[in-house]
């Protein structure tokens, strides 16, 4: 399936990532995999995650449900769906996987187009500058 920006992407785009900044962090709806499913829709239109919003209320169910469904890894979740792009040419709202003490976090590249933001369990995005993240892929919907 290959996805394309819609028109208007910027206004939604924009809008969400306010919305992020101060939406509690709640497994199977807010959290960081979702986050991402709503920023793949506001470009796109598709929602690669509608079947599991919800099916999910903590770490552990979550972990279960990429197990059984996704070889136990964020990565077979977005394959397929969009290129992967190359670190340099890391644009807004590009959508990524990051790699921190052996834990995968789903997230975006945030307005500025310079930092990559994960959605946190306290609440709102986190954010990190791409070129310090070690292991990072992204995805760009075109």
């Amino acid at each position: 399936m290959k996805l394309t920006r819609l028109q208007g992407w910027e206004q939604r785009f924009d809008a969400l990532f306010a919305h992020y900044l101060r939406a509690p962090f709640v497994w199977g709806e807010n959290d960081c995999l979702i986050a991402v499913a709503d920023v793949i829709e506001c470009l796109s239109g598709f929602h690669p995650m509608t079947k599991w919003i919800k099916k999910y209320s903590n770490e552990e169910e979550a972990n279960l449900l990429l197990k059984t469904y996704a070889d136990g890894s964020l990565e077979p979740v977005f394959e397929g769906l969009f290129p992967v792009y190359n670190l340099n040419f890391a644009a807004r709202a590009d959508v990524g996987i990051a790699t921190f003490d052996g834990r995968e976090f789903c997230g975006f590249v945030g307005p500025n187009g310079r930092d990559f933001f994960i959605r946190h369990v306290d609440g709102g995005l986190k954010a990190y500058p791409i070129p310090r993240i070690r292991n990072l892929r992204l995805w760009r919907v075109e």
